[in-house]
């Protein structure tokens, strides 16, 4: 007789009632229930609780799985440790278990991947725990694993209808294989049509993306001769612009020189106007007191260049009261003692360069005006009062100069005297 294991699953339940009048559940699963001793089929056996029912359980301390009379096969403590029992030299034997703090979720399970003979038997599951006044209690539930012996005519019946259930699916297998053969070689010819017309596709769209390329680089090449072409009108806008700056500048710098020349030419003509009306007062009063007058103004018409140390001759008389100003060689000659003023006002006549004049009184500077023309003429005055005696001669000399250096020809350039007051004679 050739032996067979029937694996026979046993749900036992053993009830305590606890003290609240609830019950508890311990189970010993072990599965399959039925397995061919040729097949070499695992054996699972599990302890494990019932979760509805678990009230009665404060804390699981160990969990433990015996075998014929109460030999312990795996043992489960609350530290997690598991140790093997009476098969501790068997490698066919696989254990693992874990005691939770809900005791519901605990649990020890043994895996027999190799049964023999020797196995069947009754085995039980073991727990250990503290209840609800801290009382350790035991609980037990076993399940029985039975070795069943069977004939040969029942092993050849056996073995008889898998062999037919076998040739049933190799015919089976061999007619899907025909029908999958012959639809692999129509979706195969199928999948050849279409790889052709995709490679039709391809070649033609080969063919846009290269007429497309070359459309696209002569598009580049205008564009970058419009950028250089751009760029150079650019730079030429700039340099223009530039240019226009720099002019609108100078305009502006001329500008404000002429509004400087103008205001300044204005004062001046202010001034004159005022030593004018002076004069003539002061005339008009000498005249009344029957006071001796001296008064001169007179402008330079004559063109020329004086080198340094020559007389500025004014040859235009605007006015003069009595005869000490000369208007041929420029000299005024005191005949009175006294005190008289002097004002000088010039212009020069050519840019680039400056000129120096002095009012002397017999070849003593008394005072100077200098002038330095950049781009713009440039005007300067000087006013002086000086004490004189009878025949001093008083004149305007060139004293420093540079390029032909001389004064306009207008009455932009006035010598202006007159006696302030008589004194006794020195």
């Amino acid at each position: 007789m050739i032996g067979k294991i029937k694996l026979i699953l046993l749900f036992t339940t053993i009830y305590v009632y606890t003290q609240n009048g609830l019950c508890l559940a311990l189970h010993l699963n072990i599965s399959p229930s039925r397995i061919d001793a040729m097949a070499q089929s695992a054996i699972n056996m599990t302890c494990s609780l019932n979760s509805s029912i678990d009230q009665d359980v404060q804390e699981v301390m160990i969990l433990e799985l015996t075998g014929q009379e109460g030999i312990p096969i795996a043992l489960l403590r609350q530290s997690c440790d598991i140790a093997n029992g009476t098969h501790s030299d068997r490698s066919d034997i696989q254990i693992e278990g874990h005691i939770d703090n809900v005791p519901s979720k605990s649990y020890l399970r043994v895996l027999l991947s190799k049964p023999r003979e020797e196995d069947a038997g009754l085995y039980q599951c073991v727990m250990y725990y503290l209840d609800n006044i801290g009382i350790i209690k035991k609980k037990i539930a076993p399940a029985n694993l039975t070795f069943e012996h069977l004939n040969i005519n029942l092993l050849l019946k056996y073995f008889s209808r898998k062999v037919s259930k076998l040739e049933n699916e190799i015919k089976n297998r061999i007619d899907s294989e025909h029908f999958l053969e012959g639809k692999f070689s129509r979706l195969e010819n199928k999948l050849q049509k279409q790889i052709s017309e995709q490679a039709e596709k391809e070649t033609k769209f080969r063919a846009s993306i290269s007429l497309l390329e070359n459309q696209l680089k002569n598009r580049v090449s205008d564009l970058e001769m419009l950028t250089k072409e751009n760029q150079k009108k650019e730079r030429g806008l700039t340099e223009n612009v530039s240019f226009l700056e720099d002019k609108i500048q100078n305009q502006t710098c001329r500008i404000l020189d002429l509004e400087i020349m103008v205001n300044s030419q204005r004062n001046t003509e202010a001034g004159m106007r005022a030593n004018i009306s002076s004069l003539e007062e002061k005339i008009r009063t000498g005249i009344s007191n029957k006071r001796y007058v001296s008064a001169f103004s007179a402008h330079r018409s004559l063109k020329g260049s004086e080198n340094i140390g020559d007389t500025i001759v004014f040859n235009d008389i605007i006015m003069q009261v009595g005869k000490d100003y000369d208007d041929n060689t420029g000299l005024f000659t005191v005949s009175k003692p006294g005190v008289y003023g002097f004002h000088l006002v010039a212009m020069v006549s050519t840019t680039n360069g400056y000129l120096v004049l002095g009012l002397f009184v017999n070849e003593i500077l008394m005072a100077e005006c200098s002038m330095a023309s950049g781009p713009y003429l440039d005007q300067s005055s000087v006013t002086a009062f000086l004490q004189l005696k009878v025949k001093d001669v008083v004149r305007v000399k060139v004293i420093g100069k540079m390029n032909h250096m001389g004064i306009r020809t207008d009455r932009n350039n006035i010598f202006t005297g007159y006696l302030f007051q008589e004194t006794d004679a020195l």
